[in-house]
């Protein structure tokens, strides 16, 4: 859950800049992880992972990795829910 965790953080981290709502990784709602399967979508998509071209080698490489994880593991919470 480690990837799930620190997408979770980041989300609460930019709700907290605008007044959205804080999310715990362990309580979960229905809603909470369809908002949460919608923002990893948005991030994994092509201009988003990459940051428009500006994102590439390593760094690239470990944001793929870890916006993946989240995705398989927040699945793997749908799953079982």
């Amino acid at each position: 859950m480690k990837n799930l965790t620190a997408f979770v953080a980041q989300q609460n981290f930019h709700a907290s800049l605008f007044g959205g709502k804080q999310l715990d990784v362990n309580r979960l709602t229905p809603a909470d992880r369809a908002q949460l399967r919608d923002a990893l979508e948005a991030a994994l998509s092509p201009e988003n992972l990459c940051c428009d071209g500006e994102l590439r080698g390593r760094a690239l490489q470990q944001k793929s990795r870890m916006l993946n994880g989240a995705r398989r593991e927040l699945q793997s919470l749908e799953k079982s829910a």
